[in-house]
């Protein structure tokens, strides 16, 4: 407490005398700084460097009189006035002028007072003198042999939370029981990582005896050999002062591993430098079995997602490619002539077909909307045109109900917006379907209003109202629900698969809008929602029927029989010359030597699929380099309409696609003109078959020819191999029946010749029942006939599009 005395009388030159201490102080070091104080009284520059200690200082003698007094106790009890003037009053009387406004304990006081009659040395004694400050008190008697006995007093602030030396020891105590409550384990290791002591909480952890582990080094017992480097890395930073969090697995006794979480901290001796240090443990092991599991759940739920992305994709390629052909050819036979009784079949077919579609479209959008990548096209856009036409369709529709359906559009209505106009179409038509489905008579209403505007934009509500069956109000939750259907009043479900409201409800929100639900069994019920849109001022332009330049080409690259048929059909009847090819391999061969100036590609393909097959017109020289390409996919998956533009097709057109839509979109790459038609040119068979023959057969009949060829290539040409066995068994009497049996087929489709040949085969072995050389004329006729094979394919392809362009 002393020290800046003793070193001021040092400077001094000067020598202290040396005072007799009593028993009880000599064992102090307070009471052997403060004897120093005794024998230095006499001194001024001493006391006036007293006054600039940090502390208050006050000496009082027998008679409880103060003999010295420094600055620091005036301000730490905020007396105003000097210190000097305090000397030879006594401190009760200082109490009672200048210290009495504090709130001090009477209790606290009272044990202060005992000091001096028990006369032992205090320390760090609290004096309470704020609800946060604490006056902490060290008191000194100097007993001296005929002199007069003095005592010393060191007073200093700090706030409550100070802890004393004595209780460092008991607050040491309480914060390892806590940290043990707090089920942390506790390790200190020198900077050897040998270790020095081992916590109880640790012991458990690991399952050693604190006297196992103490003196072991860590990768001993504890660590594993892949983390040696990592654990020996971070003592290099103890060492460097420096504290770390990490991860770490731990080996236990019985040989099981611990995941443990480590906040590290280095260890200081009192000269301040390292010599370890502490680690506390937290078991990690149950949540990191968690995260593993969780991972491995995440990687399974993405995997489902892909396989499910990939099912979808295949799906909609598999369903849409026949459903396309399905839908095509309903087309072009509606502009054949048909009868009454056909052009009904016809009607259920293109229904039918259309419902396929819309279930096919509702999976993938929900599914897009699922995993976030249904694509919102904005755009400006006629909402009183397209809810016009909405309304009219379902009006042309409605030839079998006593429905009435009615269109309210508001006349402040804007009639150009900004947004997406393909949803907000989904959204309508569905409702209405959906109001149509279960109204048998009465009224279906289309109300539209605008509800609120600001310079740009604008709040449309929809409404549609029906009569039909109602809803009852404890289903309410279950209509916007996946899959999810209503029953009918007999029990039966009504059609379809559950999806549309849900679909509904998804696309709303995904605009930016809520849909709301009014309904009463028996009465009808309301769907109504709001949507924003931007304003847009906007004139439209009358829409024009497309035209093409028909003395341009089209090169079609699509393996799929059907819709070859279907496009062809197509191009044949707007008379725009094309080619078709069936795979990618034969696209790049004749875009090598042949102009064309537009591509029709197909995506999935043998060989080189559409991607591989655009990728090798685009990076290679030739004269097709930069023409436009239009996928045909028939996958809705964004994914893949993305893949198309990035290998760098120039657009994509979904399948199933309308005559309409494929003729809109050649004519976005083919330049118009005013070309007359191109007159049909007469047709010819191949040149080996006998056309004489055929066109005596079939005549224009060209289905009836189409399907004669067809057969045959299908279900009759896998018959002539029957023939070799029967020779290498020499079963002539069935060869003879087998080839009487196979042989008119042949003139059927223009094989007159080896049909000759054939029944020259039949008479020797009947007539003249003669055997010799019919081995060599049944190999030759197999030769023949399998050469014969090929140009029949082409013949049955050829025939598929006359057949669908008439």
């Amino acid at each position: 407490m002393m020290e800046d005395v003793n070193q001021s009388e040092e400077k001094s030159g000067e020598k202290g005398l040396q005072a007799e201490k009593s028993a009880p102080a000599s064992q102090n070091p307070l009471a052997q700084q403060a004897a120093v104080v005794q024998t230095t009284t006499a001194k001024p520059i001493v006391w006036t460097r007293s006054d600039q200690l940090p502390y208050g200082l006050l000496i009082e003698n027998e008679a409880r009189e103060i003999v010295y007094i420094n600055q620091s106790y005036c301000d730490i009890f905020e007396i105003k006035v000097a210190a000097n003037a305090l000397i030879g009053q006594t401190i009760d009387k200082i109490f009672e002028e200048h210290i009495s406004r504090f709130d001090i304990d009477e209790t606290a006081l009272e044990q202060l007072r005992e000091f001096i009659p028990k006369r032992q040395i205090v320390e760090n004694f609290t004096l309470p003198i704020a609800e946060d400050k604490v006056i902490r008190i060290d008191f000194i008697p100097l007993d001296t042999k005929g002199s007069e006995n003095w005592h010393v007093w060191k007073f200093q602030i700090s706030n409550k939370n100070y802890a004393s030396p004595q209780n460092l020891k008991e607050i040491e105590e309480n914060y390892w029981s806590i940290i043990e409550k707090m089920d942390l384990g506790i390790l200190e290791v020198d900077t050897e990582e040998r270790i020095v002591r081992a916590h109880d909480r640790f012991c458990r952890m690991v399952g050693y005896t604190s006297q196992e582990l103490v003196g072991k080094h860590t990768s001993e017992l504890l660590l594993l050999d892949a983390y040696t480097d990592f654990v020996n890395a971070q003592s290099k930073t103890r060492v460097e002062g420096k504290t770390s969090s990490y991860e770490i697995p731990l080996r236990c006794k019985d040989g099981s591993i611990i995941w443990a979480i480590v906040n590290g901290a280095p260890i200081y001796d009192a000269e301040g430098k390292v010599v370890g240090s502490v680690g506390i443990h937290y078991d990690n092991t149950e949540r990191k079995r968690l995260l593993n599991d969780l991972g491995l759940a995440k990687k399974a739920a993405e995997a489902a997602q892909h396989a499910e992305k990939q099912f979808l994709a295949n799906m909609s390629h598999e369903i849409r490619t026949p459903l396309n052909a399905i839908i095509g050819m309903t087309h072009l036979l509606y502009d054949t002539q048909v009868s009454a009784e056909q052009k009904e079949y016809l009607e259920i077919l293109q229904s039918s077909s259309r419902i396929l579609q819309n279930l096919l479209t509702d999976i993938l959008d929900i599914s897009a909307l699922e995993n976030g990548t249904l694509p919102v096209q904005l755009k400006e856009f006629d909402i009183k045109g397209l809810l016009t036409a909405l309304h009219r369709i379902y009006e042309l529709q409605n030839n079998k109900k006593d429905v009435e359906i009615s269109l309210n559009i508001d006349p402040n209505l804007a009639r150009q917006v900004y947004g997406s106009e393909r949803l907000i179409y989904q959204i309508v038509s569905k409702l209405l379907n959906n109001a149509y489905k279960f109204t048998e008579q009465g009224k279906i209403e289309l109300k539209v209003k605008q509800v609120q505007q600001t310079n740009e934009t604008i709040a449309i509500q929809f409404e549609i109202r029906d009569t039909g069956v109602g809803i009852d109000e404890d289903k309410l939750e279950v209509i916007f629900e996946k899959f999810k259907q209503l029953p009918n009043e007999t029990g039966y479900k009504f059609q379809g698969a559950g999806l549309g409201l849900a679909l509904v409800k998804h696309l709303i929100n995904l605009l930016g809008g809520s849909i709301t639900v009014y309904t009463k069994k028996g009465e009808g019920t309301r769907f109504i929602f709001q949507l924003p849109f931007k304003k847009i001022n906007f004139v439209k332009s009358e829409y024009q029927v497309p035209t093409v330049n028909t003395t341009q080409k089209i090169l079609v690259v699509e393996d799929n029989l059907m819709n070859r048929k279907y496009v062809g059909g197509l191009l044949d009847k707007w008379h725009i010359s094309y080619k078709i090819v069936t795979d990618g391999q034969e696209a790049i061969r004749i875009i090598e030597n042949e102009n064309f100036d537009l591509i029709l590609m197909d995506i999935q393909m043998p060989f080189l699929d559409g991607y591989e097959t655009t990728l090798m017109i685009r990076s290679t020289q030739n004269i097709n380099q930069n023409i436009p390409i239009v996928a045909l996919t028939a996958s809705a998956m964004q994914e893949q309409k993305e893949q198309a533009l990035k290998v760098g097709m120039t657009d994509f057109l979904a399948k199933p696609f309308t005559p309409k839509q494929l003729l809109e979109k050649i004519s976005m790459y083919l330049s118009p003109s005013d070309t007359h038609e191109m007159e049909e040119q007469k047709w010819q068979y191949h040149p080996e078959l006998d056309s004489v023959y055929l066109h005596e057969l079939y005549g224009e009949e060209w289905t009836y020819a189409y399907e004669m060829f067809q057969t045959f290539r299908d279900e009759v040409l896998p018959e002539y191999t029957h023939l070799t066995p029967l020779v290498q068994q020499q079963n002539w009497e069935s060869l003879a029946r087998e080839a009487h049996k196979l042989n008119p087929p042949l003139a059927m489709v223009g094989l007159t010749s080896l049909q000759k040949y054939l029944k020259s085969i039949e008479v020797q072995l009947t007539h003249d029942n003669n055997p010799e050389g019919i081995p060599e004329k049944i190999n030759f006729f197999q030769t023949e006939l399998s050469r014969m094979a090929i140009i029949l394919a082409e013949e049955v392809n050829r025939l598929a599009f006359k057949t669908a362009a008439q």
